[in-house]
């Protein structure tokens, strides 16, 4: 018995080759961060699964919640402002 799924993938292949599954680990493409929309998505090791930040000019931030964020991301704390800068 043929597979359902592996129907529909075979016709998806043939007349769209050109789209593929977008998962976070192909779109993060061996990064482990993200900018999107002046926001970050990672993976949380704390949680377990993909985030992403909600960092609003309206909230103070401090140095632990700096330390949520992947060590390498263009993050500073600025004032108690989380500011994502150039890439």
């Amino acid at each position: 018995m043929i597979n359902s799924k592996f129907i529909h993938s075979i016709i998806q292949n043939l007349l769209m080759p050109f789209l593929v599954e977008a998962t976070f680990e192909r779109i993060l493409n061996g990064r482990n961060y993200l900018v999107f929309d002046n926001q970050l998505i990672f993976f949380s090791q704390k949680l377990g699964t993909y985030v992403i930040t909600q960092i609003s000019a309206d909230q103070t931030y401090t140095a632990d919640d700096l330390a949520q964020l992947p060590a390498n991301a263009p993050v500073k704390l600025i004032k108690g402002k989380l500011v994502i800068t150039a890439e």
